[in-house]
């Protein structure tokens, strides 16, 4: 008993001399050394146990498992390829149905698009289209009817410079929604010299480079990773400042035709800038190759 007394004694005795001695240094009394000692003894505490919450904290945020939601902005769609950048090979095949003024007949039409590609952001597309059958409607004249119309057979074909945005939104991982805008031209090329099969010359002659701008929406299955499926839908508004003549055409090089039916060339028919402009609809289904 005597002995822990002893070592009691010793401790305080040593303790007390300790807290003396820092008092000495700094100027102050032991009672105030002690108080210093707790609250330095509390903080040592207090900030160990707030170094192991910011341990946690620091291992929560480095796991990869708590940031797939920021590392990939729209983890429900495939992007699908692992590449940044691919190219698009595209024909499609579909009908053109023209406004009234530019008097061509509906037809169906077919192209070609090469698109240059950031998966799940942007394409631009080179394309162009042809409609080989076009039929244009004509008054060649000679006829004692003035309503009396025959047509012409040609070509037209048109070439767009387009940009189309991705819509993750309408997307999924086989499923990719685009829509953009495009600016080009359109040519028509008419040509036939037997347009009326009688005694009367009928060569009816129209040619017209034409700008325009259009709106446009593609909608692209992914098949495999190579073949893909799709639909498109474009409205394309043409300045077809040529309108403005109801009979934009020639009959054997006489603008607007001769005879009873073509003497009158209907001028003033679009005028102003909103009358120059004309509407194509474009509808087509489209296959592609994807690198």
């Amino acid at each position: 008993m005597a002995r822990c007394w002893l070592i009691l004694f010793s401790v305080l005795v040593f303790t007390t001399l300790g807290a003396e001695v820092q008092a000495n240094d700094e100027g102050l009394d032991i009672p105030t050394v002690w108080h210093l000692s707790a609250v330095e003894s509390q903080h040592e505490t207090v900030s160990k146990r707030e170094t192991v919450k910011e341990k946690k904290l620091k291992d929560l945020f480095l796991e990869d498992a708590s940031f797939e939601l920021y590392t990939d902005y729209h983890p429900t769609v495939d992007r699908w390829t692992e590449r940044n950048n691919r190219i698009r090979l595209r024909t499609w095949v579909g009908a053109w149905f023209y406004s009234g003024e530019l008097d061509v007949r509906n037809h169906i039409a077919t192209g070609l698009d090469v698109s240059w590609e950031v998966p799940g952001f942007i394409a631009i597309h080179f394309e162009a289209g042809v409609s080989p059958f076009a039929r244009l409607e004509v008054k060649p004249g000679g006829s004692a009817n003035q309503r009396s119309s025959r047509h012409a057979d040609g070509i037209v074909s048109n070439a767009y410079l387009s940009l189309a945005i991705f819509n993750p939104e309408l997307s999924n991982e086989n499923l990719a929604f685009w829509a953009g805008v495009g600016a080009g031209v359109w040519y028509f090329d008419f040509s036939e010299g037997s347009v009326q099969n009688n005694a009367v010359p009928t060569d009816v002659e129209f040619q017209e480079l034409t700008p325009a701008g259009k709106l446009f929406i593609e909608i692209d299955y992914k098949v495999s990773s190579i073949i893909h499926v799709g639909f498109g839908f474009a409205t394309h508004i043409l300045y077809a400042e040529h309108t403005d003549d109801g009979r934009f055409y020639e009959v054997n090089n006489v603008q607007g035709g001769v005879g009873t039916g073509g003497a009158l060339t209907q001028d003033g028919r679009n005028d102003g800038a909103i009358g120059h402009l004309a509407v194509v609809w474009d509808i087509h289904f489209s296959l592609s190759l994807v690198f």
